[in-house]
């Protein structure tokens, strides 16, 4: 018999494996456990070793070949494209070099599990949406500017003409008081 019964979580955490991957295994009768108030429990050896169930001869087949991994597809040589892409930008913006030395070495890349051309029309409507957006704030604080510079300019005529009235005032005054 077991020196120790540890529930499945417990069990999960010393022997560092998922609780679902034990669950599987006494699911599947490689685990050898104990119902007892709701909870499942494993008996352990008196070293910490596992007490695992021999896997049938059917399935003992079947974990021989799994870990043999799938073949890897083979990546699609596709024609490289420079990318010459430059709609949007605004002015100052220099993405002549970079996007092309970026989109050499992805479509290089053999080892790269998407598909490069898709990332980089994804790159490129996100380049030219941000670039949009950029432009629509552009305008948009330009006109909230001309407005707020309308507005000073009203004040300013405003402040001059309130100042002109209050000198013709004060002369009006001193002409009053000397009389």
């Amino acid at each position: 018999m077991a020196d120790q019964w540890l529930s499945i979580v417990e069990y999960a955490r010393t022997f560092a494996v998922s609780d679902m991957t034990i669950r599987r295994r006494i699911k599947t009768g490689r685990i050898k456990a104990v119902l007892k108030e709701g909870k499942y429990y494993i008996p352990v050896g008196p070293n910490g070793e596992i007490l695992e169930e021999a896997p049938e001869p059917v399935k003992a087949a079947a974990v021989a070949m799994s870990p043999v991994p799938p073949p890897m597809p083979e990546p699609r040589h596709e024609p490289i494209m420079p990318y010459t892409n430059d709609a949007g930008l605004r002015p100052g913006a220099s993405f002549k070099t970079l996007p092309q030395a970026i989109s050499q070495n992805l479509l290089r890349s053999e080892h790269s599990l998407v598909d490069t051309n898709s990332l980089l029309q994804f790159c490129d409507k996100t380049v030219t949406r941000i670039n949009s957006i950029e432009k629509h704030l552009q305008d948009s604080f330009q006109a909230r500017i001309q407005s707020l510079e309308a507005q000073l300019k009203l004040k300013d005529a405003t402040i001059a003409q309130l100042k002109q009235q209050a000198e013709d005032l004060q002369i009006l005054v001193k002409l009053m008081e000397k009389r």
